[in-house]
């Protein structure tokens, strides 16, 4: 489902300024019901990617209607 969802968001150019293995990370956790600041803080912990929760809101909000349509 995963592998999917990463095609989509390459092929559709998103707009974001960040790859697809971070959308792709955002979207797995929050799946895992992690929270939007632990989301944000796990990114930069442990992938070295400084996001703030907001970022993480917004990408969810954008991509969540992608994730149910599979």
């Amino acid at each position: 489902m995963l592998q999917r969802l990463r095609q989509t968001i390459q092929k559709t150019g998103s707009g974001f300024r960040s790859d697809s293995r971070m959308i792709s990370l955002i979207l797995s956790m929050h799946c895992r019901n992690v929270s939007l600041r632990g989301i944000a803080a796990t990114l930069n912990e442990t992938y070295g990617i400084k996001v703030a929760y907001k970022t993480v809101y917004n990408h969810l909000r954008r991509y969540e209607k992608m994730l149910s349509d599979l």
